[in-house]
């Protein structure tokens, strides 16, 4: 009789045996043909020619203005692609009150029909020099986008160009878009997050931020191609648009911005928009529908002041002191597990389902705040401890540690960040468009490092002499009143 240990050595030795035979017979015999490999020795072709970088000087910003205004803007990367935006001084804010939701249409309506190209010859063009392309939209400004390899820059640049300057709105393309539009704002309906954008917006603001953002169904239909050429007749002028390039050569942009874009209106004026302003004003909004979920959402923001205050830089360190995000993160530390809302908050109530900062800013205004995701019976507990977390931030004890944690990651998160290209690339754009002038990161990074926890406190000291601004999403018959909110703020 076999013993155990014997058994498995016999079974073990019929695996090894079967193992061999199996791997021997299935083994396919494959001659290659030397000449067939190309060599790694060899540079593939077509590829753009590189230098090495400490053969090449530093890339820095260049800037040039057209004869009509046009700004080319541009910083070398020395990378095999390039980047290239087209940004302008246009956005749901400029809307009027006759063509609400035109930025979203026309948005859909780029890279369509044109006086030289059909929408196919167009998707062929691009297809054919690897381009990818996009355009969109936010409530101050609107960009047309191409990425590309370096030598199929002049072909971008026509592109842009094309699609700006010759669109032919086709019914039927316009019928196309509104459908597509139709089943994005289905879609809308169910995100918590972007009910939540558009309910802070419109609570927080007045004038032309406080509006939504996109289109409704209702104002939907009566939007026509008449209203979007003259949105763009309004609004894409050359004084309102930057061209900007990254990896790319300055004056070889230029010429081509020269050749394709010298022809639009150096400007049209304010006729046709709005060019009201902005201010906060908080209040409270509760949207009723069914989350997804099954949570509650609620937001908590209060006022802050816009790009050219000069509290800008400290409103951006107390977002990243606060930081937060889910009660399950797989990021660890890097991804802010030493922020307040996940120490104080996440980790000290596990029936918090989320809890993470937010801010929004445009230039004469602004809102910062706390989004926290609870089960719906919650809600009022949730919003207590997102109330005694901003009045910390002005009375509460603020540590070195945490406010040079909050600097590093703030600066990390700003250098890091512009090392894409894409995001150079549209920090170039928004920076010229917002102040008319590329601001040196170096130059904000010297002022982050120069930030304390005085400075913390002086934003959050501010805020809350604001109204607050309190929004929710989903079951709020367990949430606070607005007076409620107001008295866990004092």
């Amino acid at each position: 009789m076999q013993t155990r240990s014997s058994l498995l050595r016999s079974r073990n030795a019929v695996l090894r045996s079967s193992t061999k035979r199996v791997f021997r017979d299935v083994t396919p015999k494959v001659h290659l043909s030397t000449a067939a490999v190309p060599s790694l020795l060899e540079e593939p072709a077509g590829l753009p020619t590189l230098k090495p970088f400490s053969n090449l000087p530093k890339p820095e910003f260049k800037m040039t203005i057209l004869e009509n205004g046009l700004r080319v803007a541009s910083q070398e990367t020395y990378s095999q692609a390039s980047t290239i935006g087209l940004y302008v001084n246009a956005g749901s804010r400029y809307e009027t009150e006759a063509n609400k939701g035109v930025s979203h249409l026309l948005e859909h309506m780029a890279f369509k029909s044109t006086e030289s190209r059909s929408h196919l010859k167009f998707v062929r063009d691009i297809e054919d020099c690897g381009a990818e392309v996009y355009a969109a939209f936010t409530r101050d400004y609107f960009v047309y986008n191409a990425d590309v390899l370096r030598n199929n820059v002049p072909t971008a640049v026509e592109m842009l160009s094309d699609t700006v300057t010759n669109a032919i709105t086709h019914d039927w393309e316009l019928a196309d878009c509104k459908k597509t539009m139709g089943w994005e704002l289905e879609e809308e309906a169910h995100n918590a997050q972007g009910i939540l954008s558009e309910g802070i917006h419109c609570t927080a603001f007045d004038g032309p931020l406080g509006r939504p953002m996109l289109a409704t169904h209702s104002n939907l239909a009566s939007l026509t191609a008449d209203d979007v050429k003259a949105f763009k007749a309004n609004t894409h002028s050359a004084s309102r648009m930057v061209l900007v390039g990254t990896g790319v050569e300055h004056a070889a942009l230029e010429d081509q911005a020269r050749q394709f874009f010298s022809g639009i209106v150096g400007s049209t004026g304010d006729e046709g928009l709005n060019t009201e302003k902005s201010s906060y004003v908080g209040g409270i909004l509760n949207i009723d529908g069914q989350t997804t979920d099954g949570l509650v959402h609620a937001a908590l923001g209060l006022g802050t002041g816009g790009w050219h205050d000069d509290d800008i830089l400290a409103t951006c360190l107390v977002n990243m002191l606060l930081g937060g995000g889910g009660s399950f993160s797989p990021g660890g530390p890097g991804k802010g597990m030493y922020s307040r809302l996940y120490t104080d908050v996440l980790n000290k109530h596990g029936w918090i389902e989320s809890c993470v900062a937010f801010d929004n800013t445009y230039a004469e205004t602004g809102v910062l705040g706390i989004l926290g995701t609870t089960m719906p019976g919650n809600g009022k507990q949730l919003v207590e401890v997102m109330c005694q977390q901003m009045k910390n931030l002005a009375t509460g004890e603020i540590s070195d540690e945490e406010v040079n944690r909050a600097k590093n990651r703030l600066t990390s998160s700003l250098l890091m960040n512009l090392e894409t290209r894409a995001v150079l690339n549209e920090d170039i754009g928004r920076s010229m468009l917002t102040f008319n002038e590329r601001r040196d990161p170096n130059d904000y990074v010297a002022k982050i490092a120069k930030l304390g926890a005085e400075d913390i406190k002086r934003v959050a000291k501010k805020g809350l002499d604001s109204n607050p601004t309190f929004v929710t999403f989903g079951d709020a018959g367990a949430m606070p009143t607005y007076a409620e909110v107001q008295s866990m703020l004092k």
